[in-house]
């Protein structure tokens, strides 16, 4: 049933990417200040200051270490609450499992962080909580083992046994009662299952929302675009054949050298497939797949399947279910009303930051110009005047003979007129 509503799913998770995109160029803009690049504010002239009052940057940098400590600074960073009169212990003990093994070994600190951070910069944070089960490849060597060592190892599937080799056994012991027995060499091979529980901060170029949404629940798609190699698909469980089928992510420049026809055909073919990237979408959509009128919340991984050239062939699914929930959290600094993104620190600081960069350039420029005057030269007294505009640090400058100094060269004078401005910057300060 889901397999019919994939191409249904494809056009809403267009539709949020639009959405994004859209948004983009805002988020652009705030990482370029947060930088001191500020590239809205070009610098037309040569010659011109181009420093920039790092406002943004300096304002994150110094609410972070507070915003952190709010949450971080305790032991404690969760407290359970007892239900019942006999929950003590148990509250208890789940505070100290959380708070001492769970938050270190999840990555919690690091995604609180980052979350943040997105939410003093780009307006809102993202937080997704979830458990990747991972199957990685062990292998060891085992020399001289026992004929009892190796028993039931042929039985797991999970195991593969190679490069075996046999010799008598040497033990009088064991040949007493087995004068049959072996010692046995070989490399074993073994597939570990394991699950891990993450908290991650997902990065707000790939996460995906329904245009209009006010919350993360309401929302009728929400998620996220990955791009990872079809190694770690078949590691978190996906099928095999199911990960081969998709369409392998080139990125947009590789994709133009495809469409060009070049030799980039070659290279890929000549690439380990398993280390091949891949986007999929992990989302969660609001669907009425058994026709009972209500929407109930589905998991779908899917991704575009392999086609001629950069073009798809349709979508292939990876996985599905139903859950209760979308695991994701919005972290925002300052809630906007009816609006699911909130509001960074970023757009209160990006006027000052402006305004106080146009002025502390002019100051300079000023400073610049008092510094280096322009000469006003009578050229027919001076043998060498090129030595004014073009000559090195300390160059002699040459008279004609009766030619005084005063008369051939005269400065202009500018006056500086930045300490007046100092005034303004400190009221930009004190905005901030």
């Amino acid at each position: 049933m889901i397999d019919d509503s994939l191409g249904h799913i494809d056009r809403l998770v267009n539709s949020c990417r639009a959405h994004r995109d859209d948004q983009s160029k805002d988020r652009e803009t705030a990482q370029e200040y947060y930088r001191g690049e500020m590239k809205d504010l070009k610098v037309t002239r040569a010659g011109r200051s181009t420093v920039t009052s790092n406002d943004v940057r300096s304002t994150i940098k110094k609410l972070m270490p507070s915003l952190m400590r709010s949450i971080l600074g305790s032991d404690s960073v969760v407290q359970f609450e007892p239900v019942g009169p006999d929950d003590e212990e148990g509250a208890e003990q789940a505070t100290t499992y959380v708070n001492h093994v769970v938050i270190p070994e999840c990555g919690a600190r690091d995604a609180l962080h980052d979350a943040i951070f997105d939410a003093c910069l780009l307006k809102t944070g993202i937080l997704k909580w979830c458990a990747y089960k991972q199957r990685h490849v062990t292998i060891q060597d085992y020399t001289d083992q026992s004929d009892d060592a190796v028993l039931g190892l042929f039985d797991d599937p999970d195991v593969e046994i190679a490069a075996m080799t046999h010799k008598p056994e040497t033990d009088p012991e064991v040949l007493a009662y087995d004068p049959e027995a072996k010692r046995h060499s070989f490399r074993l091979k073994r597939v570990v299952e394991k699950t891990n529980v993450r908290l991650e901060a997902v990065p707000r170029a790939s996460f995906i929302i329904s245009p209009g949404a006010n919350s993360i629940k309401e929302a009728e798609l929400v998620g996220e675009e990955q791009v990872v190699t079809r190694s770690q698909l078949v590691e978190w469980g996906y099928e095999k054949a199911a990960v081969d089928s998709l369409r392998m992510f080139m990125g947009e420049e590789a994709e133009e050298e495809a469409r060009k026809g070049d030799d980039y055909g070659e290279q890929i073919d000549s690439t380990t497939k398993a280390l091949q990237e891949v986007m999929i979408y992990e989302v969660y959509v609001r669907l009425d797949t058994d026709d009972d009128g209500i929407a109930e919340l589905h998991r779908v991984v899917f991704g575009d399947g392999a086609g001629e050239g950069s073009v798809s062939a349709g979508q292939v699914l990876l996985g599905h279910e139903q859950v209760d929930e979308a695991p994701y959290s919005e972290v925002v600094i300052e809630r906007e009303a009816h609006q699911f993104e909130g509001r960074s620190i970023y757009e209160d600081m990006r006027d000052v930051q402006r305004v106080k960069t146009a002025i502390l350039r002019g100051i300079l420029d000023n400073a610049y110009a008092v510094n280096n005057p322009k000469p006003a030269v009578q050229a027919e007294m001076v043998m060498n005047p090129e030595t004014l505009l073009k000559g090195a640090w300390g160059e002699a400058i040459q008279l004609k003979t009766g030619a005084r100094v005063q008369d051939a060269i005269q400065w202009s004078q500018v006056p500086f007129v930045g300490a007046n401005l100092f005034g303004v910057m400190e009221y930009f300060d004190t905005m901030a």
